[in-house]
Order: structure tokens, then C-alpha cells, then sequence
């Protein structure tokens, strides 16, 4: 689990976020023109994912 704070409130996710510099796993995705896109497509360029955690239900 990982502790964040959500509007001031300290809450636990559900298993645990990457650490700053971490190699990303193989993944793909659909690109906004609905292509496909991997991550050795983004070789050699610096990359910023966006990842929003599951709650841990109450």
C-alpha cells in the first residue's frame, strides 16, 4: 500500500506507486486517433505517465 493525502485527508491505496526513475513495464495503449502505441515506441524520449491509484474501500 501506499499512503497519499487526498484534500488534506490521509488515505491508502491499493498496492504500491512506482519510485521516481523507475523503468516502465512493456505496455500498450490506445492512442487518441484509436492506434496503437507501446512503449518502444517512445524510445529515447522522456515520457511522463499520469497514474491514478485505486482506493482501498473502507
Amino acid at each position: 500500500m501506499a499512503g497519499i493525502t487526498l484534500k488534506g485527508s490521509p488515505i491508502e491505496t491499493i498496492g504500491n506507486l512506482p519510485e521516481v526513475d523507475t523503468k516502465a513495464p512493456t505496455f500498450r495503449l490506445t492512442r487518441s486517433d484509436l492506434s496503437d502505441a507501446a512503449l518502444e515506441d517512445f524510445a529515447g524520449k522522456t515520457i511522463v505517465l499520469n497514474i491514478f491509484p485505486t482506493l482501498k474501500k473502507l
